[in-house]
């Protein structure tokens, strides 16, 4: 069964996406007092902290281009 997101919570993803997810020497990291700020639960950053670590660097370039597509169409 597909789960029903607030449109509201997939924008505040795809802005931590795009602004909150930082590269320091090789190692992707995730600026939790962004994501905070930007409203994301604790277990909203533990799920994308999760997240990042299953994802390539090629993927994350990918979805940031996609979430600034997205966030000009809503």
């Amino acid at each position: 069964m597909p789960t029903t997101i607030e449109k509201d919570k997939i924008l505040s993803l795809l802005e931590v996406i795009q602004n909150g997810i930082v590269e320091e020497n090789g190692i992707t990291n995730l600026n939790l007092d962004y994501a905070k700020e930007i409203g994301l639960s604790n277990k909203g950053i533990n799920n994308l902290q999760q997240a990042l670590i299953e994802t390539s660097a090629n993927d994350l370039n990918e979805i940031e281009s996609e979430s600034k597509y997205l966030k000009r169409k809503y």
